[in-house]
Formats: C-alpha cells, sequence, structure tokens
C-alpha cells in the first residue's frame, strides 16, 4: 500500500489514542509485515483491543517479523506498550509521569481468594465484575487493597506506600502525591480543560464511552465524545462493596475508580485513598477514600 488509511477520530469504543494509531512494521529482509491496529469492539470471537493483519490473517500475537513487545520491567519512558505477564498493556506518557493506559489485569493467585461476604474484612480477593470474565474481562480485575499490594497481614501496612504491589518491577501502585502531580499537570494544560476551567479535568482522564448520561455541562457522563484528551482512559468499571448487611457489585457506568497505596489516616486503619470518578463528576477528587475489603481496579505508575 502507498497510504496507510486514518484510523477513527476519536478512538472506537475502548480503544485508547496510542493504540488506536495503524502501524505498519516490516521484517528486515523485507519477507513480511504486519499493520497493528486497534478494535474498539468484540469481532466474531475476537475480543476488543490490538490486533494485526499478517500475511496469515489476522491475529493477537503482535510480534511484527521479528520485533517483540518489551518487557514491563525493562520499560523506560514515554507511550508505546509492554508486556506483563503474557498480556500487553498500552503505556502512556503525562508528563514527567509514565502510567499504565489500562486497568491491571494480573491475577497473582488473587483470584483462587474467596470473597469474604457479609462482613468487614479483606481476604485478598480479585476477581472480574460481577464474576464475569466474558463480558467484563476487557475492563481488568478488581482488587481488595491487599490484593493489590501484595500485603499477607505481616508488619505495618501504611509502610507500603509507593511499593509495587502487584505491578511489575520497576512500578509501583500510586500514591497520593503521584494523583496531585497528574491532577496538577492536567489543570496546567488548557488542552485538558473543559469550557476553560482548569479544574473542569476529570473528562480528559475517562474512557469516551460506557458512561452513563448527564446532562450537566463538562460532566464525566456529557458529551462523551469529549472526553479522554489525556489517554489515560479510565473506565466505569464500578466496584464490589462488602459489609455486614450485604455485598454486591455496582455503579458499572457510574463510576470508575482506582486505588492508592496511601492511608487515609492513623485512625482510619481499614480506609485508603482512591480516584473515584462519576459520571457526574467535573473536577477530580481527592477526597474520596474507600474501605480496603471493597474492590476497585489498579493502574500502575513507573518509579
Amino acid at each position: 500500500m502507498y497510504q496507510l488509511p486514518l484510523a477513527p477520530t476519536p478512538a472506537d469504543g475502548e480503544c485508547s489514542p496510542e493504540s488506536n494509531n495503524y502501524t505498519y512494521t516490516g521484517s528486515e529482509n523485507g519477507d513480511t509485515y504486519q499493520i497493528a491496529f486497534c478494535s474498539g469492539k468484540q469481532v466474531s470471537d475476537i475480543s476488543p483491543g490490538v490486533l494485526c493483519m499478517t500475511p496469515g490473517g489476522l491475529t493477537t500475537e503482535c510480534s511484527g517479523g521479528g520485533s517483540s513487545v518489551a518487557s514491563c520491567s525493562e520499560y523506560t519512558t514515554g507511550n508505546g506498550e509492554c508486556e506483563y505477564q503474557g498480556q500487553t498493556y498500552q503505556i502512556l506518557q503525562l508528563g514527567t509521569q509514565t502510567w499504565f493506559a489500562d486497568n491491571l489485569n494480573y491475577d497473582n493467585g488473587c483470584g483462587e481468594v474467596s470473597f469474604a461476604s457479609l462482613q468487614y474484612s479483606d481476604e485478598g480477593w480479585c476477581g472480574y465484575y460481577n464474576n464475569d470474565e466474558t463480558t467484563y474481562g476487557s475492563y481488568g480485575l478488581l482488587y481488595q487493597w491487599s490484593a493489590a499490594m501484595n500485603y499477607d497481614g505481616i508488619g505495618d501496612p501504611d509502610l507500603l506506600e509507593g511499593t509495587q504491589g502487584v505491578c511489575p518491577s520497576g512500578w509501583h501502585v500510586p500514591t497520593d502525591s503521584d494523583i496531585s502531580s497528574l491532577v496538577g499537570y492536567l489543570s496546567s494544560d488548557s488542552q485538558y480543560w473543559c469550557d476553560d476551567n482548569s479544574t473542569y479535568v476529570a473528562k480528559s482522564l475517562v474512557s469516551a464511552s460506557g458512561w452513563n448520561t448527564n446532562a450537566s455541562l463538562c460532566t464525566v457522563g456529557n458529551e462523551q465524545d469529549q472526553n479522554n484528551t489525556s489517554g489515560f482512559n479510565l473506565q466505569p468499571l464500578g466496584s464490589l462493596s462488602s459489609n455486614p448487611f450485604g455485598y454486591g457489585f455496582g455503579y458499572f457506568g457510574d463510576r470508575g475508580g482506582i486505588w492508592t497505596s496511601s492511608p487515609r489516616s492513623e485512625i482510619h486503619p481499614n480506609e485508603k485513598d482512591a480516584i473515584q470518578i462519576f459520571n457526574s463528576d467535573q473536577i477530580i477528587s481527592q477526597t474520596y477514600t474507600n474501605y480496603i475489603y471493597n474492590g476497585l481496579a489498579v493502574r500502575c505508575i513507573k518509579d
């Protein structure tokens, strides 16, 4: 081909702006090639995500004629992708920070842990929303806090702040300080603002589809095609909640949340800070906390 076709704008479905680009890669001796692109929805029996067209047909194994995806533990900085525990993640550079642009989908044994319902108990559980990998597998896993942090109950959990957790070597579960830096970066650049308001940056951080609608200007659920200008692509995965009166999955379409490793305070040992963005939000609030026995998503940030 003399010219590759242009990818749709905005990115289709769950595709990030980076993965949405069409990329042609040829082998050194010219005997093969691949064209990488992102599918925003299920195609036949192929799940959404990065796909590659090769002389042999369509594949999810994007090796590109001898090239390979770098290990996340060896990744440095900049937009791109890397591989961790058999799965490829999109990587996003925002200012001086390097982030996963996908929710973590690594089961280090936490999926075999039974969720302790009807009580305040963090057992180290992880799982898919509604326990349904077929429907929700592309959103990544929900983790109780100890599963996210690889915490076995020995020692002071507050000393885990900023540590690796379930992230690859060289990465960590974000801290409050990491989140403050992210929000500060978005607020400093007008391309991420809504209605020329430097505090209205929630839309820039979230996916461009999947949210329940909201009529108010500059909310996440309003004019969703204008979301995700940062490429962070936080999705409305909801959460899993537990208390003595019951438990259940909820808020899918209404809320997207990710853990931090930072404690709320010494007098609240069962609560940790988290990003939680609702479809009705305009700003990114850092005042939300979540109980450690609930399930939220995990994003990794480079050390």
